[in-house]
């Protein structure tokens, strides 16, 4: 009897084991949510041995569904060029004048085609760290700026509006 009881109580106490480690997956909106974590800015250069500027767009990414990024072969429509959707992030760059923030015109945008990010298992909530290398050519034409910045995933949820800040670019 002494040895059935502790049978059971070891039954029971494995069991309790294995229904506590159970977690019920996250319950995350489907639309991505983005949060600015941080800007450095270093001198550095780029791949082609000029000096740069480089600031390192850091923040969080969750997404409910998972669904960030692209294959390489995702080109057909929605996700083809011409569409908004083509590229998943967003960034912006704003300057303050006379007390506004003005749209920054640059010559390429930093617009992005994230790489395609799949969490595994049953919970497809994705939480994540991007960082997003911005290189500007030397000497710049302002010292400070705000970085504006959202993403979309595949099924064109769009993020909120982060900002970075108004940001000192320049040495």
């Amino acid at each position: 009897m002494n040895k059935r009881f502790r049978i059971i109580i070891l039954a029971c106490l494995a069991f309790s084991f294995f229904v506590l480690q159970c977690k019920k997956p996250e319950k995350v909106p489907p639309q991505p949510k983005i949060k600015f974590i941080d800007l450095p800015v270093k001198d550095t250069v780029d791949m082609l041995g000029n000096p740069v500027r480089r600031a390192t767009l850091i923040f969080s990414l969750t997404d409910g569904d998972g669904d960030i990024g692209f294959k390489e072969g995702d080109t057909l429509p929605p996700f083809n060029q011409g569409s908004p959707y083509y590229y998943n992030l967003y960034i912006n760059l704003f300057k303050r004048e006379n007390g506004q923030m003005l749209p920054i015109n640059i010559s390429t945008p930093f617009y992005y085609r994230t790489k395609y990010i799949e969490p595994q298992g049953i919970n497809k909530v994705l939480q994540c760290t991007l960082k997003v290398n911005l290189d500007f050519n030397v000497p710049l034409p302002f010292d400070s700026c705000d970085f504006e910045f959202y993403m979309y995933d595949r099924s064109q949820n769009k993020s909120n509006i982060e900002h970075s800040g108004l940001r000192r670019i320049a040495p």
